[in-house]
């Protein structure tokens, strides 16, 4: 999911990647967030590469529900 470039090429024309939850770049994680990343998950959703990256919470090159419980918990505390 998604291309992460050429082998010894520089991606520094990509943007940093915060993976903080807001997909939406709304500046908040809360609800829609974490709609729209169930819907990437149940493939509802297309998701650019930044995106894909916000949403990998915990940096396993996956969007799946270990990253939906991270952003819950996140919400909640």
């Amino acid at each position: 999911n998604g291309d992460f470039g050429t082998p010894g090429e520089s991606n520094s024309d990509m943007e940093p990647c915060i993976q903080n939850g807001d997909v939406n770049g709304d500046n908040n994680l809360d609800v829609s967030d974490l709609v729209m990343i169930v819907g990437f998950i149940m493939e509802t959703v297309d998701f650019s590469d930044q995106q894909f990256c916000i949403a990998d919470g915990n940096s396993d090159s996956m969007v799946d529900i270990l990253d939906i419980v991270l952003f819950v918990d996140a919400i909640l505390t």
